[in-house]
């Protein structure tokens, strides 16, 4: 006896036959989309590039329901693409799921029941060209594991936003006209892979990164793009101590929560500063949160405020903001070599006596 097919294989099938006609003209061939289209709503992924929804059980978050779609904003196919996939992750409250589930309205269900509007965004990385670059372009960003043969970049792309011209400098490196013939394999479609991604991040994250840059220029920021003026690794300084008003430097590791993942929590952002205990130097991890806030901010360097420096005020003649750290640095440094100095302040313990004397550090 011949078994009927499913429900969900026939709408799979149907969607496939749909997609395939409209892709198709009457050659047979494949149309081929405008650059500055192909990642449009409504349109398919061109070839590379899957959509994937995941339904998620809400308390363990073990995959209950998995489809593939050819739009962005809808639910999507089987194999992962070539260059990467883009995966949408809802929660759900039950713990299994099968299509032959009947609906409220009526009908079979084609997904579990979603009671959470939030969603997670992630992109999989499959290229080995692109994996290659990042490795390559990337010095430091703690948190992102970019080992393994597929790499996992959550939404907003921070890491691919903070690397956005070492990995334009990569991609040009290596266009077509200048590519040698006994290129490394997992360059090969570096160029072709790259403007891809690209394409892709210049019509989803881009347009609110060039806003957010606009925003800063003027001293504004918003809470969903703190991420992208704290990008690890980079300088900042804060007030230690409001009662004294002591500023001391700490370098961004790394950020949580925010628009990370689900959303829905305010940004805690990681960072680590240079510390010595008497007899050594070395780091000392710590962190702040930015409490959620509606519309702009005013980026203000006061008391209560961080204060963000750009690359360039370390580079000689170094920045007045940064002279008063970069000094106090040197100092520390000095401590660690033996050697007879003077004296003269305060003891650090409790009765805070004034003394002047000479100590072998």
């Amino acid at each position: 006896m011949e078994s009927s097919k499913t429900t969900t294989e026939e709408i799979v099938e149907k969607a496939i036959q749909i997609n395939t006609e409209e892709n198709e003209d009457t050659t047979g061939t494949q149309k081929c989309y405008p650059i500055e289209e192909i990642f449009g709503s409504g349109k398919p992924p061109p070839k590379g590039v899957r959509y994937r929804v995941e339904y998620r059980h809400a308390i363990s978050e073990r995959i209950v329901h998995s489809i593939h779609t050819d739009r962005l904003d809808f639910e999507a196919v089987d194999a992962h693409g070539e260059v990467f996939d883009i995966v949408t992750t809802f929660l759900t409250p039950e713990n299994e799921f099968s299509s032959s589930k009947e609906s409220k309205e009526g009908g079979t269900r084609v997904a579990p029941l979603v009671t959470d509007t939030r969603r997670r965004v992630d992109m999989h990385i499959h290229s080995p060209s692109i994996i290659h670059a990042l490795r390559s372009v990337v010095k430091y960003y703690p948190h992102q594991n970019l080992m393994g043969e597929t790499v996992v970049i959550p939404a907003p792309y921070a890491i691919l936003v903070h690397h956005e011209k070492e990995l334009n400098e990569y991609k040009e490196k290596h266009h077509p006209s200048i590519r040698k013939e006994s290129i490394c394999p997992r360059e090969k479609n570096a160029y072709e892979d790259i403007n891809v991604l690209q394409e892709f991040l210049k019509q989803t994250i881009m347009p609110e990164v060039e806003l957010e840059r606009e925003r800063n220029k003027k001293g504004l920021e918003t809470f969903d793009m703190l991420w992208l003026n704290r990008r690890p690794g980079k300088t900042f300084k804060f007030c230690a101590d409001n009662d004294t008003g002591e500023w001391e430097g700490g370098v961004f590791a790394y950020a949580q929560g925010g628009t990370l993942g689900f959303g829905g929590r305010d940004w805690t952002f990681w960072y680590w500063c240079l510390d010595y205990n008497g007899y050594n130097l070395g780091t000392s991890n710590s962190w702040f949160v930015e409490t959620r806030f509606e519309g702009e901010k005013r980026m203000r360097v006061d008391d209560n405020d961080v204060c963000l420096f750009e690359e360039s005020a370390f580079k000689e003649p170094l920045h007045e903001s940064v002279k008063d750290l970069v000094q106090r640095g040197e100092k520390f440094f000095k401590l660690l070599s033996k050697k007879c100095q003077n004296y003269k302040g305060t003891t650090v313990q409790f009765p805070h006596q004034k003394v002047s004397c000479s100590l072998v550090s």
